[in-house]
């Protein structure tokens, strides 16, 4: 101690010395823990690599096959549809266009609330942009053709009863102002030695309520609508996912329990929430003039 009290700069020095020999110690034990984890990561990742590069490439020769096969077949049945269906895009305007949904949307309404179905909030048929402006030329007569398809399923829909149609989204079409999501929205004539007539699909999708056998009856018919309609994707909730109590009873205080048993039914009251995604028909290789 009377050491450092006549060496004040010479401890201090030692002691910082010190301090720094333990932090250098330490950065170095952690770099080397670090160095080791990465060591083992890469030696795991090449020999992951090198197991790949010994197997043999994917897909071979007979799943190119078996894939060109399922191809062809789909280009037949493709073929075979767009040889076989014939719709014709109405020649209208903009406004006349813009008619005919307010028209279209009217009925639905009047309709919707003779037969006791709920509309969601600001319902429209899909087509909201064009309550308040007019489509482009080009787009008019395609939006049309899928005005009249889509008009036909909530037609159905409220015809069977179902209990509410929540919401109707649909695709862009070609010429309207939001681009078109590639691939999804079209099938276009095929490439190469494919002959595959132009058979355009546009895209909409409903979400609605009903109890099962309506459910059933709407989409029976929806399946034998003309012009046709396909069904894409099918999406089934239950409204009460959980089951009920065995005693069909509501949990209840017991201070606030009837006197007697009060038996109530455990089946009947759920429904469907149903999201369908459907497809009409918008330019098919029979149209007039083709």
């Amino acid at each position: 101690m009377n050491w450092f009290k006549a060496n004040p700069f010479i401890g201090g020095l030692a002691v910082a010395t010190a301090a720094l020999v333990l932090v250098a110690g330490y950065l170095l034990l952690e770099t080397q823990a670090r160095y080791s984890e990465q060591a083992t990561l890469f030696e795991g990742q090449k020999a992951t690599l090198e197991q790949l590069q010994r197997n043999k490439p994917f897909p071979n020769e007979a799943n190119v096959r078996a894939m060109q096969a399922e191809h062809d077949e789909a280009l037949e049945i493709l073929k075979q549809i767009g040889e076989t269906v014939r719709v014709d895009a109405p020649a209208t305007t903009p406004q006349g266009f813009q008619d005919v949904l307010r028209s279209k949307v009217s009925d639905i309404t009047a309709n919707a609330q003779k037969n006791g179905v709920t509309l969601g909030d600001n319902f429209y048929l899909g087509f909201e942009e064009y309550e308040t402006k007019l489509p482009s030329a080009e787009a008019a007569p395609q939006l049309a053709l899928q005005l009249a398809s889509i008009h036909n399923v909530a037609s159905i829909l409220i015809d069977s009863k179902v209990r509410g149609i929540n919401s109707i989204h649909r695709m862009a079409l070609p010429g309207e102002s939001t681009p078109e999501s590639p691939g999804r929205g079209t099938r276009t004539r095929g490439s190469g030695n494919s002959e595959l007539p132009d058979l355009r699909l546009a895209p909409f999708e409903v979400n609605f309520e009903a109890d099962q056998s309506h459910f059933h009856m709407a989409f029976n018919r929806i399946l034998e609508a003309k012009p046709s309609i396909f069904v894409r994707l099918v999406g089934v909730t239950n409204s009460s996912p959980q089951p009920p109590k065995k005693d069909g009873e509501e949990d209840v205080p017991a201070s606030d329990q009837p006197s007697q048993s009060v038996i109530r039914p455990v089946v009947g009251q759920e429904h469907l929430i149903i999201n369908l995604q459907l497809a009409s028909i918008s330019a098919s290789g029979l149209q007039a003039g083709k």
